[in-house]
This record gives C-alpha cells, sequence and structure tokens, in this order.
C-alpha cells in the first residue's frame, strides 16, 4: 500500500462519514460494490477514471480535491468570501431599500396629514435619492460604475438644492452652490477621469497642465456665476479677473516647473521654493494696490499693527530664498561628485593617486 493509495482512502473515508453515508450507501449511489468501496478507503486501489466525477459529487467536494485527496483551502476560502459578499450585499440592500420606504411613506402621510398637500416632502425625496446614489446604488451598477453612481449623485443633489430652492422664497444662493458642487466635481474628478481616459499619445504626457487648464476655466466660470448672482459685475474686470489671475500664476508656475523643468528635482524644489517666497511678498502687495488699500509697511524692530503681516511676509521671503539657495548648493555638489572620474587601479589593486 503506497502512501498516496493511503491518504486517497483515508480522505475518502472521511468525506463519506462527513456526507452521512456508509460503505454500502455510497456503493449503491455508484452503482459499484462495498467491496470495491471498501478498497478505496483502505488504500488497496483507486476508483476508475470514470468514477471521480460521480464519488466526488456524493462526498461533496470537488473533482481537484478528490484527485489530490486534499481540500482545497484556498477554493474554499473563496467561495466563503463570495458568500460572505453576496449575504452581505443583500443585506445592505434590503435594510436601505425598507429605511427609505419607510421614511418616504412616513413623511409622505404626515405632510398631507398636517398640510393636506405635498410640500416639505419633495425635498425629503430628493435627499433619499442623494443617500440612495451613495450607498445603494453602487451595488446595483457592475458596469461603468463611477460615472454612473457621480451622476446619480449630482443629478439628486442639484435636485434637492432646486426643490428647496423653490420652496422656501428662492433666492441667488441656488446658482451658486450648483456652480460649487461642480467645480469640486471638476477639480476632484477631472485628474481621475484625464487618467483614465483614452488620450492621444501627445497629450497623454501633458496631464496636469490639462487638468490644470480645465480648474481654471471652471473657477473662472464659477466666480462668473457669483458675481451675476450677486449682481457684482461691475468690478468683475476691475477686481475679480486680476486677483483670480495672480493667484492662479503660483499654482501654474509650480506646475509647469514640476513637470517641464529639464534639470534636477533639488533645482526644481530650489526654483519653487524661492518662487513661493517672491509670490508671497508680491502677492500681498499687488492684491493692495488692486483693492486700493494702504501698503503694509515693515520694521522688524516693531512688531504691532500694522507692521506685522509686512514682517512676516519679509521673513517668509528671506527663508524661502536661504532653503531655495542651500538646494542649489547641495544639488552642485552631488553633480560635481557624480562627474569626478574614479582612481585608477593597478594590476595589483592599488590606486593610483599618490
Amino acid at each position: 500500500m503506497t502512501s498516496s493509495k493511503k491518504a486517497f482512502g483515508q480522505f475518502v473515508t472521511a468525506k463519506r462519514k462527513a456526507a452521512g453515508l456508509t460503505q454500502a450507501g455510497l456503493a449503491e449511489r455508484l452503482f459499484v460494490t462495498e467491496s470495491a468501496v471498501s478498497k478505496w478507503e483502505r488504500g488497496v486501489s483507486y476508483p476508475d477514471i470514470s468514477m471521480v466525477a460521480p464519488l466526488a459529487e456524493h462526498l461533496g467536494v470537488t473533482e481537484g480535491e478528490l484527485i489530490r485527496a486534499s481540500d482545497d483551502v484556498v477554493a474554499a476560502r473563496v467561495d466563503r468570501e463570495a458568500r460572505f459578499y453576496r449575504r452581505w450585499r443583500a443585506g445592505i440592500l434590503w435594510t436601505t431599500a425598507i429605511g427609505y420606504a419607510i421614511a418616504l411613506v412616513a413623511c409622505l402621510i404626515a405632510n398631507l396629514a398636517v398640510e393636506q398637500t405635498l410640500s416639505w416632502f419633495w425635498i425629503v425625496l430628493a435627499s433619499v435619492g442623494v443617500a440612495f446614489s451613495l450607498t445603494t446604488l453602487p451595488l446595483l451598477v457592475a458596469e461603468r460604475r463611477v460615472p454612473t453612481v457621480v451622476g446619480a449623485f449630482l443629478v439628486s443633489l442639484l435636485a434637492t438644492f432646486t426643490v428647496a430652492w423653490a420652496m422656501n422664497g428662492r433666492g441667488e444662493w441656488l446658482p451658486i452652490a450648483a456652480g460649487a458642487v461642480l467645480l469640486a466635481v471638476v477639480v476632484l474628478l477631472g485628474p481621475l477621469a484625464l487618467r483614465h481616459a483614452p488620450l492621444p499619445a501627445p497629450w497623454s504626457r501633458h496631464e496636469v497642465v490639462i487638468a490644470l487648464a480645465l480648474d481654471t476655466v471652471a473657477l473662472l466660470a464659477f466666480l462668473f456665476v457669483v458675481m451675476l448672482a450677486t449682481d457684482q459685475l461691475d468690478t468683475w474686470w476691475s477686481q475679480t479677473v486680476p486677483i483670480t489671475a495672480l493667484a492662479l500664476v503660483y499654482a501654474w508656475v509650480v506646475a509647469l516647473v514640476s513637470c517641464y523643468l529639464p534639470t534636477s528635482r533639488l533645482i526644481r524644489a530650489a526654483v519653487v521654493i524661492g518662487f513661493s517666497g517672491i509670490y508671497a511678498w508680491f502677492f500681498r502687495t499687488a492684491v493692495g494696490r488692486i483693492l486700493d488699500e494702504p501698503s503694509q509697511p515693515v520694521d522688524l524692530a516693531r512688531w504691532r499693527d500694522p507692521y506685522i503681516n509686512g514682517n512676516v511676509s519679509l521673513l517668509v521671503l528671506i527663508a524661502c530664498l536661504a532653503i531655495a539657495a542651500v538646494l542649489v548648493v547641495v544639488s552642485a555638489v552631488q553633480a560635481s561628485r557624480e562627474r569626478r572620474p574614479a582612481p585608477a587601479v593597478d594590476s595589483h589593486g592599488l590606486s593610483g593617486a599618490p
């Protein structure tokens, strides 16, 4: 009796007993003699190849497990996890569906009973749509899940805003709120969409710049909506656009330097840090001139109004320039070490340097 036959026999015996079968009962189901089953379990012989599939079925194992005479732990774990996920998914779907139904029915009855009409119920309905799009819809959609969920969330959220706006005296806040939501979508999801979009080869290397350009357009559009809703378009060109352009300069310079400056990382970091100090200093002055505000004086010997802001800006400028200078020096030292030739070595393994 070989060890493999013995292991096979022990496996068949264990699975037969686990299935609640006797040797005679298993033999009857397989249309073989009880003696044949006994020989399998005692390790005397193997079953015929044609018996593998029905034997595995009656023992409650896979054909691979029967041939290997061992349980497939990985497959069993995957099967358990799949069953757990299906139960969890069904539990979430039923729980949320019942909860939403109870909430909607209760609010419908309460609204009709108190006001004899449907008023605030529509706000509840739209709000439930927001919750449904975030909790239940992802479990129902198998393909294109992210765009479907995001689209449903935006539609339900904007519907909630619209219903609340229509039922509460309207006002100027609806376009501002809708614009803010759309701006957030462009800023947060734009880079992800570009990364997964099949851009042509010349454009695929410029995802950062394309995303920043989309953010710039979205920000300007949002600010235009805000100025239009608040009736302040008279300051659009004189204040809003110049200040926004000044604010965007920093983001554009950092992006362009980080992506396209053909030099080492230390030099790029030095340029960004040095520019940050210079930008912080001149941004304060430029915004003050646009808004016709008095300039903030600088006097490091005086740390009280109106000197504090100016002193802090000056110290930030000095610190950034100092850090940038240190990074440039470190980069130069590293470059000189990399260019330094290795010392010559003679046949005895000794350096040729004196």
